[in-house]
């Protein structure tokens, strides 16, 4: 039997500018905490999108060097969507 667990998490409230009328509007999104480490070291934290419709995990590379990791020696792949 797969393993399940019920988290919840209240959805944040963003700002957005509609570009015709200039009017300011809010929009809510799911973001979760998200915590990043390598090498057993934690390395900082941030608030996640989650898109329940994905099938990877997408990350700017910048985070992964702020981590300590190496992307360079990583295999680049090209993602469609």
């Amino acid at each position: 039997m797969p393993y399940s667990k019920t988290l919840s998490y209240d959805y944040l409230k963003l700002l957005g500018k509609d570009s015709q009328t200039q009017k300011i509007f809010e929009i809510f999104a799911p973001f979760i905490p998200i915590k990043i480490s390598y090498g057993h070291k934690l390395s900082f934290e941030f608030n996640a999108m989650v898109d329940s419709g994905a099938s990877r995990n997408l990350f700017p590379a910048v985070f992964g060097q702020q981590a300590g990791i190496n992307i360079q020696k990583g295999k680049q792949v090209k993602l469609l969507g």
